[in-house]
């Protein structure tokens, strides 16, 4: 996803090896540059105790589709992983720190190869007490939805349905 910020970044550089080169970004064998990115998945035990983790839907598909997906973004000059995944989430989820609870939780931190390019991607869980405490998102998504991993698996993004697993084997054997 792009930054919710009024000056924003391309999406793609095509370059052998920027001015300015940093372990942020990567250049894949076609001469792609995609920077590094990080997203957080937000989610809660339903009334029936089932797991639904907060996705939301790009208000322009050529950030990532039309399905729901998860939250993530570009890691900033300056910025940590962590907190690259916790302003992804703010810009675009609405998600307030304060409405946790428990530890962040590292889901994956790895290579990833689409079509469109390479980069490196680390994704975050985090437990949410109150699914109904979150401030608007911005202008980048069109809306969210709490969703089961079944539900996810059928209608979401496919290649971040791995994630979703990830992060329910996580909390189902801890």
């Amino acid at each position: 996803m792009g930054s919710c910020l009024k000056e924003q970044d391309p999406i793609f550089v095509y370059s052998a090896k920027p001015t300015g080169y940093n372990d942020m970004h990567e250049v894949d064998e076609s001469g792609y540059e995609k920077r590094a990115r990080a997203g957080l998945i937000p989610f809660l035990r339903d009334e029936d105790g089932k797991l639904q983790y907060l996705m939301m839907v790009s208000s322009d598909p050529k950030f990532g589709g039309p399905r729901p997906m998860i939250s993530k973004g570009k890691i900033e000059p300056g910025e940590t992983k962590l907190e690259a995944a916790i302003r992804e989430a703010e810009e675009e989820l609405g998600f307030k720190t304060r409405n946790t609870r428990g530890e962040l939780l590292p889901i994956a931190d790895e290579r990833v190869t689409l079509y469109s390019g390479s980069y490196d991607l680390a994704v975050f869980g985090v437990e949410i007490m109150d699914r109904f405490d979150f401030d608007k998102w911005c202008d980048e998504t069109e809306f969210t939805t709490w969703m089961t991993l079944e539900n996810f698996k059928l209608t979401g993004r496919k290649d971040h349905v791995k994630y979703v697993e990830r992060l329910e084997e996580i909390v189902r054997t801890s």
